[in-house]
């Protein structure tokens, strides 16, 4: 993994837990007016929001690796088409950006899976550990995909 890593980033504001859920939107146009949820927050490399981003992201369908659905989708861009937006607009090297998607998908499947194995041990329910399961292994297709 470590031969499209970034040998350098440039330290800034991090959320730490950076995806759709966490951003509003205006309720008259697709203007971001607030991201929510910082308690994650950090100095480090932004970078790793994107690959949270990447990994997150639903598909043009607007499914996810999990089961939530964001309905409507229309008008939403692309991953690919987010990932250009913010290359064209950062003064960061983006020339990775994949490692980042790939460090992204892993970070939350290890995160998904200690929620299983808690359940497969009894300590949490099947069901919700049977369902993190499912959204892991495609959190790891996504990776495979990225890094092709």
């Amino acid at each position: 993994m470590t031969r499209n890593q970034p040998a350098h980033f440039s330290p800034g504001l991090m959320h730490g837990d950076y995806h759709l859920a966490n951003v509003m939107f205006r309720n008259d146009g697709p203007e971001l007016v607030a991201m929510v949820d910082w308690e994650l927050a950090t100095i480090g490399d932004p970078l790793i929001d994107m690959g949270s981003i990447m990994a997150t992201w639903p598909g043009s369908d607007g499914r996810s690796i999990s089961d939530v659905h964001i309905s409507p989708w229309d008008g939403f861009p692309t991953a690919d088409e987010l990932m250009e937006h913010y290359a064209s607009h950062s003064t960061r090297d983006t020339s990775n950006l994949h490692w980042y998607g790939v460090l992204g998908c892993y970070k939350l499947g290890i995160i998904l899976e200690g929620t299983y194995a808690r359940a497969c041990a009894g300590a949490a329910d099947n069901a919700t550990g049977d369902r993190l399961h499912t959204s892991c292994i495609k959190l790891f297709q996504r990776a495979a995909r990225l890094i092709a």
